[in-house]
């Protein structure tokens, strides 16, 4: 079985003007979320897009995964050396299968990207 290497999340301090927080507390809110978790969010969702649109270019550039199918198929080897999903499973989730949320944090873990991305993707084209 392959070892897994541990992702730490990093933590990085804003300043925010008191009319920006007070937004950004409110659309927290909305979204039922914590001002720092969707803070985290949106600096994440940006910095994919920038790697999407090219304008940033990293050692590790995103797929663009237009599906969740897309994603598991793109990522099959990782998923299977993991061990942690069992291959009727995997053929299942790659049939258009509901992944439960047990199985969105694996594949979250063991891919590097968020358990939101996941949760954003459609789950066939």
């Amino acid at each position: 079985m392959k070892d897994l290497a541990i992702k730490v999340t990093k933590r990085v301090n804003i300043s925010l003007s008191d009319g920006l927080y007070s937004d950004l507390e409110v659309w927290a809110d909305q979204e039922k979320s914590s001002p720092t978790a969707l803070a985290g969010s949106l600096v994440e969702n940006s910095v994919r897009a920038a790697k999407l649109n090219g304008v940033l270019k990293t050692k590790n550039p995103i797929a663009d995964y237009k599906s969740f199918v897309g994603l598991i198929r793109g990522n099959l080897p990782t998923l299977v050396e993991s061990g942690k999903f069992e291959s009727n499973r995997l053929k299942s989730l790659m049939d258009g299968s509901q992944a439960t949320e047990v199985e969105i944090l694996r594949a979250a873990l063991l891919i590097g990207v968020s358990e939101e991305y996941i949760q954003s993707l459609p789950v066939k084209e």
